[in-house]
């Protein structure tokens, strides 16, 4: 019973890896071999560059990972029936000095830690997490579960779930020292809501190597007013006061005796960013006004608009041209108001917004200003509430983290914009001491071969966690080769590899030196492809393997895709049945819209 599904799964990703190696390399041996990331002309100067496929590393790449999914699935299969580690007894086995095995701590609970700890083999060292929630959230549908889509406990996964030999205690890691190695935690004195309140146990941990996994915040934005009174989409916590906040409007509106403009502006939900979230969001939106509001309020729907702001000239800039055109045309024939070119100049209260508009001829502007060449018209706008999609900002112990280190080995190379730490090809942060402190997901700054930042999407996180996982399991030094110029100053982005110490001797050993692995590789992102929601059941699918484009799907296809692959990435079996049958219970008695 215990070794058929990990069978199952292993044969899976040989048959699925052989079917994607002949769709990518069956098109591409005709030409010359190229980097992935270089470009050829296109035909017309309306279309896209066209990525050049290098097939031998897309066929590399391929094969690694297939074997990386099998490593993960043996050592998964060893682990089932690992005895569970007591939780009450953590910070005592943290401690024990008689414990050869070293310190592994780990901050956070998003798609790296996650991935990190599924993955890794909690045998070989002594195991924490630390993270002011206790569970593990589904991101990419947060914007389905704030209108009732699907629930909120379909889309998270309790930590301990994912590893039972890890420990995990529910606080808050304020301050981390590389240099000694040492972590400030506040044990509990958190409220509901995850926010540090109260007086908990404050305790310091002393690890052998840390994880920083924290992720970002909600948006950090330089223009007034919007953490104030914006709501956001980051944590469960964001899709439950949207869900109560959309149904508490809505009730507000039918009360007797309010004018139709009132009406009107209680029932204008603006949505500030046009990426995925906001778009999805919007999608989401759109479906709960023609499902719950037209059921169950259906003289309040010719009063409802969502009105989606977006500063750039397309939506969902990061898809394909022909795609972001077809998300547009959906959003406004469902009904969202979609406004390009149009930025948010101030959040003056939680209904009221002031912003300005690109426009191309000025004759008929009511005010304008002039910003460098373009010319714009500002207006104020009042609506019942307002959802910030716009960007994110640094959690306070990234920000700590950076100055710290910025103060002992000076000031550090560029950071891929505000708030992100640096870190080189192994993941490891640069201008830490060897070997104490890794980085990933949203909170790093991690390039490509091409020195181009990786994006901060859930993706990338997941994999870096897998990465990290991996590179420890098989017990390469991390603490090898970290680079340093002739000052002692950090050079990053060019370190010799991280090796495998010549006395390590067991399964895992044996297994890598047979792949000839004996220096952990850099780490590589492999794009699978992106995915978004619009609404009315139709979604946008770009499948894809790294550079090479494999299907590109709009409408009901598309749909088809989106759920699909979200089905399958959910982290255990309980939530995709959750998911299945929340899916199914909508489609049959419709949205949920009681304000609990």
């Amino acid at each position: 019973r215990g070794r058929r599904p990990w069978l199952a799964s292993m044969a899976s990703t040989v048959l699925l890896t052989a079917w994607l190696c002949g769709l990518v390399m069956r098109p591409q041996f005709h030409g010359a071999a190229q980097h992935s990331r270089r470009y050829v002309r296109c035909s017309t100067a309306d279309e896209e560059p066209a990525p050049v496929i290098d097939p031998l590393r897309t066929l590399d790449t391929l094969v690694t990972r297939a074997l990386d999914t099998v490593e993960d699935a043996f050592m998964m299969a060893r682990r089932a029936p690992a005895r569970v580690v007591d939780s009450k007894d953590s910070l005592n086995a943290w401690q024990d000095v008689a414990d050869p095995r070293p310190r592994v701590l780990i901050v956070g609970s998003g798609w790296a830690a996650h991935a990190l700890v599924k993955a890794i083999d909690a045998d070989l060292c002594r195991l924490l997490v630390v993270s002011p929630r206790n569970y593990f959230v589904f991101t990419p549908m947060l914007a389905a579960a704030s209108v009732g889509t699907v629930e909120y406990r379909s889309v998270t996964e309790p930590m301990r779930a994912s590893n039972p030999r890890a420990g995990f205690i529910e606080g808050t890691v304020e301050d981390m020292n590389p240099s000694t190695r040492t972590a400030h935690v506040v044990i509990g004195g958190l409220d509901v809501s995850g926010a540090t309140g109260g007086e908990g146990e404050k305790v310091e941990l002393t690890y052998d190597l840390a994880i920083l996994a924290c992720g970002v915040r909600s948006a950090v934005s330089k223009i007034p007013g919007v953490v104030e009174h914006c709501f956001f989409l980051k944590e469960l916590e964001d899709a439950q006061k949207l869900r109560r906040s959309v149904g508490k409007l809505l009730e507000r509106a039918s009360q007797p005796g309010l004018s139709e403009e009132r009406r009107r502006q209680l029932l204008t939900l603006v949505v500030v960013g046009g990426g995925p979230t906001g778009v999805e969001y919007c999608g989401e939106l759109s479906d709960f006004m023609l499902d719950a509001a037209a059921r169950l309020y259906p003289t309040l729907l010719p009063f409802a608009r969502v009105l989606l702001l977006h500063g750039g000239k397309d939506v969902l800039p990061a898809f394909d041209a022909p795609l972001r055109s077809r998300a547009l045309a959906t959003l406004r024939n469902r009904g969202v108001s979609v406004r390009l070119n149009t930025r948010v100049e101030s959040i003056e209260s939680p209904t009221r917004l002031s912003i300005k508009t690109r426009v191309a001829d000025g004759r008929d502007a009511k005010a304008r200003v002039v910003d460098g060449r373009d010319e714009w018209e500002v207006s104020q706008l009042d609506c019942g509430l307002i959802m910030w999609a716009a960007g994110t900002g640094p959690r306070p112990l990234t920000t700590k983290i950076i100055n710290r280190i910025e103060q002992e080995v000076g000031p550090l190379p560029d950071s891929c914009g505000f708030g992100r730490i640096v870190v080189d090809p192994w993941l490891r942060v640069v201008g830490a001491p060897p070997g104490s402190m890794l980085a990933l997901g949203d909170a790093c700054c991690c390039r490509d071969a091409d020195g181009e930042p990786l994006p901060q999407t859930a993706q990338v996180a997941a994999q870096q966690g897998a990465f990290v996982a991996r590179m420890l399991n098989r017990r390469y030094d991390v603490s090898a080769g970290m680079p340093a110029d002739a000052g002692g100053q950090p050079t990053p982005f060019a370190p010799p590899s991280v090796k495998l110490p010549p006395d390590t001797a067991d399964s895992i050993a044996t297994y890598t030196r047979l792949r000839g692995a004996l220096e952990a590789r850099p780490f590589e992102f492999l794009n699978l492809g992106l995915l978004a929601y619009v609404g009315g059941g139709k979604a946008l699918s770009q499948v894809q393997v790294g550079e090479q484009r494999l299907l590109s799907q709009a409408g009901s296809t598309g749909f088809l895709l989106w759920r699909s692959v979200y089905v399958v990435k959910q982290v255990s079996p309980r939530t995709r049945f959750l998911v299945l049958f929340d899916w199914f219970k909508t489609r049959v008695f419709g949205r949920d819209i009681t304000g609990i």
